[in-house]
C-alpha cells in the first residue's frame, strides 16, 4: 500500500473516531440532562405534604434518576481514562515495547468492559426511573 493511499485512510479513522467519540460524549451529556431535568419536574410536581405509602414509586423514580446521574459521570471518567491508556498503549507501540504493549492493552480492555456496564446502567436506571415515576403518577390519580 503506497503512503498516501495510507495517510488518506489514517485520516478517515481519525475523522470517524472524533465523531463517534463527539456523539457518544454529547449523548451522555443529553442522559445527564434528562436526569436532572427529571428529579427537578418531580420534586417540583409533587405537592403532596404528607408521608404515604403512594410516595414509595416516587422515591425510587428519584433514587434511580440519581443512579443514572450516577452512571453518568462514572461514564465521563472512564472514557477520560480510556483515552489517556490509549494514548499509553499507543506510545509503547511506537516505542515497540511488547512487555508495556500488553499490559496498557489489558488495562484497557479492562476500562472498556467497565465502560460498557456502566453505560448500560445509566440507561436502565433511567428507563426505570421513569417506569417507577409513571406508577406513582398512575396511584396519585386513582387515589
Amino acid at each position: 500500500m503506497d503512503t498516501e493511499k495510507k495517510k488518506s485512510i489514517d485520516e478517515k479513522v481519525k475523522d470517524l473516531t472524533n465523531r463517534s467519540t463527539d456523539f457518544q460524549d454529547k449523548f451522555t451529556y443529553y442522559i445527564l440532562a434528562v436526569d436532572a431535568a427529571c428529579i427537578g419536574f418531580s420534586i417540583n410536581y409533587n405537592k403532596t405534604p404528607q408521608l404515604s405509602w403512594c410516595l414509595f414509586p416516587f422515591v425510587i423514580a428519584i433514587v434511580f434518576w440519581l443512579l443514572s446521574f450516577h452512571f453518568g459521570i462514572q461514564e465521563l471518567k472512564l472514557t477520560d481514562q480510556v483515552y489517556t491508556q490509549n494514548q499509553r498503549f499507543l506510545v509503547a507501540q511506537r516505542m515497540e515495547n511488547e512487555n508495556l504493549k500488553d499490559q496498557y492493552l489489558d488495562d484497557l480492555n479492562i476500562k472498556n468492559d467497565k465502560f460498557a456496564v456502566v453505560a448500560k446502567y445509566k440507561i436502565f436506571f433511567l428507563y426505570f426511573g421513569a417506569i417507577a415515576f409513571l406508577v406513582w403518577y398512575f396511584l396519585k390519580i386513582s387515589v
